[in-house]
């Protein structure tokens, strides 16, 4: 965590998020940390399986060059 201490991960799993245009996608490999009181999602994550990913106007706007027909991220 930013402020140095570490935190337990209750478990691995996946993460529907419903997107402006009522799209679906679906996230694997989601970390569920108990007591957050945020959703967090790791942008070193994302480049490492190949997204690229911009900011502006407090929306993070992420692609990947070919998106699966089931629309997976």
């Amino acid at each position: 965590m930013a402020n140095g201490t570490p935190s337990s991960v209750a478990e691995i799993g996946i993460v529907r998020i419903r997107m402006f245009d009522a799209v679906v996608r679906t996230v694997n490999g989601f970390r569920h940390v108990p007591g957050l009181k945020r959703n967090l999602i790791s942008l070193g994550t994302l480049d490492a399986r190949g997204y690229q990913y911009s900011s502006q106007g407090g929306a993070l706007k992420v692609s990947k060059e070919a998106v699966c027909n089931n629309r997976d991220f």
